[in-house]
């Protein structure tokens, strides 16, 4: 049950006036209000990060993983952070937008494997950026 509701339920057994209902609903809504992300502020131009992190394993003994991760999934996180942490990282001097523009730019130049690693087993593990 949410809180809504419980307030609602308080009313409707009568353990709380209908005054007292609003005041706590109103409060309820101020907290939550408080604790999201101004998307606005954090997107003003629209990202579109385009592509995917892929990452790719193969073990010496023939098993294969891919997994691929949409870059725009960076961008979709950050309307998920509280406000409170937003303004923790932005006094950290940290940028959310200049991380983003990053992550823009990676996609760009990259060209190369992130990360390549081959074990003397003949595993391997493949980190690359697909346009």
């Amino acid at each position: 049950m949410n809180e809504k509701e419980r307030v609602l339920n308080l009313v409707k057994e009568g353990r709380i006036s209908t005054e007292e209902a609003t005041k706590l609903l109103d409060a309820i809504y101020s907290v939550k209000d408080k604790n999201v992300v101004n998307v606005s502020k954090h997107n003003k131009e629209k990202k579109n990060l385009k592509g995917t992190i892929a990452i790719e394993i193969s073990s010496a003994s023939g098993d294969i993983v891919d997994i691929n991760l949409p870059l725009k999934i960076a961008d979709l996180a950050v309307k998920f952070i509280p406000k409170s942490k937003i303004e923790l990282i932005e006094k950290e001097g940290i940028n959310i937008d200049d991380i983003l523009s990053n992550i823009e730019e990676l996609i760009d130049v990259s060209d190369e494997d992130l990360v390549s690693v081959e074990s003397s087993s003949g595993d391997r593990i493949r980190i690359h950026i697909k346009k």
